[in-house]
C-alpha cells in the first residue's frame, strides 16, 4: 500500500486500557486484538484510544 515506514507506530494498550476488563476466555479474547488508527495531528499523551466495536 505504499505507506512510508517511518510513518507508522505501535503501542501496546492490552494492560492499561483492556476492551473488556476480566481474565476469563471471553475477556482474553476480547483484548487480543490488533487495531488500526488513523490520526491527523498529536494525540495526547496518556490517554486510551477508543475503542472500535
Amino acid at each position: 500500500h505504499d505507506i512510508v515506514e517511518e510513518r507508522l507506530d505501535s503501542h501496546g494498550f492490552g494492560n492499561t486500557c483492556p476492551a473488556r476488563a476480566g481474565t476469563n476466555a471471553a475477556a482474553r479474547r476480547a483484548n487480543r486484538r490488533v487495531q488500526f488508527v488513523i490520526i491527523t495531528g498529536d494525540t495526547p499523551a496518556g490517554r486510551c484510544p477508543a475503542v472500535a466495536r
